[in-house]
């Protein structure tokens, strides 16, 4: 369960820019998860409020953005997506029901993953506090 590392990685990120910066209050927080992190957003959103007990960040909202996972099929060399946008929709049950990246256009498992492993805070919607200057 990397969601609890993750959303306490991104709460202890957030307050020491916030602190840096003389941030009063987080407003909202915006994440891009790659899909083959394997982070299931509702979880992470579940446990980000946990970890943000008590910190300038107990009244935010985390928006979660899901990128799509890309690879390069070396058989026929397709270069895109790896899977349908049905199958993007469930990314997180991926695991579960044995993924391996598949190329969508011939079926071959001798592909590299080229995209989806990221996981970065956008950005972050805050009120400066007054003396801040």
């Amino acid at each position: 369960m990397h969601e609890l590392s993750t959303a306490v990685s991104i709460v202890e990120t957030v307050t020491r820019v916030a602190e840096a910066n003389n941030v009063k209050k987080i407003l909202e927080i915006n994440v891009e998860i790659g899909q083959f992190t394997f982070i299931n957003p509702e979880q992470l959103l579940f446990l980000f409020q946990i970890a943000a007990e008590k910190t300038p960040l107990s009244e935010s909202k985390l928006n979660i953005k899901i990128v799509p996972g890309k690879l390069h099929c070396q058989d026929c060399g397709y270069s895109g997506d790896a899977v349908s946008e049905e199958d993007q929709k469930k990314a997180h049950l991926l695991p579960l029901v044995g993924f391996t990246a598949r190329c969508p256009v011939c079926n071959s498992n001798n592909t590299d993953i080229i995209g989806g492993r990221e996981l970065n805070i956008k950005n972050i919607k805050a009120e400066v506090s007054e003396d801040n200057p």
